[in-house]
């Protein structure tokens, strides 16, 4: 797992963007270092063997956990490029639920680079969408819940990831 530890200490050096789908997000991470890109590679594959695995992530995040419990009901679909990887995670139950549920994962993957160590050391209680309590997926006593998350934080996330993936891909 030292991919991530590198990642975290060359932050500066990684491009990410991503977008929602209907069922999820697609990302892109890179890095124009080829030492960085190989590591962003090395550090999606392992979390998606994790994943894969049924591990938890991040015990004490409720948005990890709940997306772990959920990883029978998404694709996580990754792409090598030279300079990093592109990431397409979606919902194959058609659930819009679980797809705000991954949207809001890849926000806090983006603040993750944003904040670096800071914010992966202290394992803030990210919020879940209201929904996952609403469907029993999480209990609201056990998790952040935040009805703003879907309307104010991913939605401007979005807008500002999708402004900022098109510049890149143009």
């Amino acid at each position: 797992m030292d991919a991530i530890h590198h990642l975290m200490q060359n932050r500066a050096m990684i491009t990410r963007v991503w977008n929602s789908t209907s069922s999820g997000i697609e990302s892109r991470t890179t890095s124009t270092n080829a030492e960085t890109a190989a590591k962003i590679k090395q550090h999606v594959a392992e979390m998606k063997a994790l994943v894969a695995r049924g591990e938890v992530i991040r015990e004490c995040d409720p948005a990890f956990k709940l997306l772990q419990s959920m990883h029978k009901d998404y694709d996580f679909a990754i792409t090598d490029r030279d300079d990093g990887v592109d990431v397409r995670m979606s919902a194959t139950n058609g659930d819009e639920c679980l797809a705000q549920a991954i949207q809001g994962h890849a926000a806090i993957v983006s603040s993750f680079i944003a904040e670096g160590e800071a914010q992966t050391k202290q394992c803030r209680r990210h919020a879940v969408p209201q929904c996952a309590v609403d469907k029993g997926w999480v209990s609201s006593d056990t998790s952040a819940v935040s009805g703003a998350w879907s309307t104010g934080m991913a939605l401007s996330s979005v807008a500002l990831c999708w402004a900022a993936m098109l510049s890149a891909l143009s």
